[in-house]
């Protein structure tokens, strides 16, 4: 896997670099085709700003693309397998930038679930206090709070 300062010093230094970079791509996995629709619906920033993702996004604004019939894609996923590889079994691929439709590669990272939430939490993003679902939405949890 390339480290971020290569990456940086070849690819995002200009952007002619990195689009000659991202032409020469040829995905074996998934093939031009996926490597074609993934970069058609990207906006390429400078460093260090995130990549959003200009296709569709679920509600929680997370990146999809649609490959053959059924079958869709995380598209910060899309980015980690098409940047650096395979993602080994049971890992997640994790936003640095806490920014669901970045894929940027320098912004991702392969962490499990317990680095997932411990990321979360050093950053202060779990919901508590007021921050919680019982006090944003009560109503949701009305039901629930009536004794048999």
């Amino acid at each position: 896997m390339p480290s971020d300062e290569n990456i940086s010093k070849t690819m995002w230094a200009d952007r002619e670099v990195l689009l000659r970079h991202l032409r020469r791509l040829n995905d074996r996995r998934w093939g031009t085709t996926l490597t074609a629709k993934f970069w058609c619906r990207v906006k390429v920033e400078a460093e260090p700003a995130c990549w959003p993702w200009l296709g569709y996004r679920n509600r929680n604004g997370y990146g999809h693309m649609r490959v053959g019939n059924n079958v869709r894609l995380y598209a910060h996923r899309v980015s980690w397998e098409l940047h650096y590889g395979k993602i080994p079994d049971g890992m997640l691929v994790c936003h640095r930038c806490d920014n669901p439709p970045c894929v940027n590669p320098l912004h991702l990272f392969l962490g499990s679930h317990a680095d997932n939430h411990a990321d979360r939490n050093a950053k202060g993003r779990q919901a508590r206090g007021e921050r919680h679902g019982r006090r944003l939405h009560p109503e949701r949890f009305a039901q629930h709070n009536h004794t048999h």
